[in-house]
């Protein structure tokens, strides 16, 4: 009886085994170019990451032909005093903003600090009118006619003389500013904002300054507008 009950427990094993299916091992996925692929259906394609990579492209290329775009328009106009959104500001904006103490979007005469930003650091030569040195007078003349197409004459003491007297709290963008260094109207700048004027200096050659400094302040002779 116990030799029966055995070998038909050997049978019954036998056939439950022959019934199961082995378990398939997960299909292996490979790396490819822009996808991950696998033997099963369900493989997963990556190529919208290069459709995003794309895009990101053509918005580069469509940022960098808007702002030649801003350039061009602004430059069409001297000079320019329309509004800059902080959103299309060059890096020209950003930096004579901090230079004047100034929101990003009152830097709206591009123009002005194009032809600044040339002349930057320039250094200071008597008589000079070039990039390998010039003179304040020099400066306000090649400043003045760039951005607005004012031929002054070719001192301080005569643009002194030409320009309208005008007071300290009508100062306007464009205004001259003017001083006495060595006896008489014998330097001049540009004003710009904020009180602080662009003028050939003979320590730091084409520079910045503000009328509050002490050594401005105290030489400081007056403003004219050239009309």
């Amino acid at each position: 009886m116990r030799n029966l009950l055995l070998i038909a427990l050997i049978l019954l094993t036998a056939t439950s085994c022959a019934t199961l299916k082995p378990a398939k091992k997960p299909a292996a996925k490979t790396f490819t170019s822009g996808k991950i692929s696998s033997n099963s259906s369900a493989s997963v394609n990556l190529q919208f990451i290069n459709g995003m990579e794309m895009n990101q492209e053509k918005k580069a290329a469509t940022t960098n032909k808007q702002v030649d775009k801003i350039v061009a328009a602004e430059n069409r106009t001297i000079p320019t005093h329309s509004s800059i959104d902080i959103e299309r500001a060059l890096p020209i904006h950003f930096i004579y903003a901090a230079k004047l103490g100034v929101d990003v979007e009152s830097i709206t005469n591009f123009k002005l600090f194009q032809t600044i930003d040339e002349w930057w650091g320039t250094p200071y030569r008597m008589g000079g009118s070039t990039k390998k040195g010039i003179d304040c007078s020099a400066f306000v003349n090649t400043l003045m006619l760039a951005v607005y197409a004012i031929n002054l004459p070719r001192t301080s003491r005569e643009q002194y003389e030409a320009a309208a007297k005008i007071d300290d709290a009508d100062l306007d963008e464009g205004d001259l500013v003017f001083f006495n260094t060595r006896g008489g109207i014998s330097h001049v700048g540009v004003y710009l904002v904020n009180n602080k004027f662009v003028h050939a200096s003979t320590s730091g050659g084409v520079m910045i300054s503000d009328l509050n400094e002490a050594y401005w302040k105290a030489r400081y002779k007056g403003a004219g507008r050239i009309k």
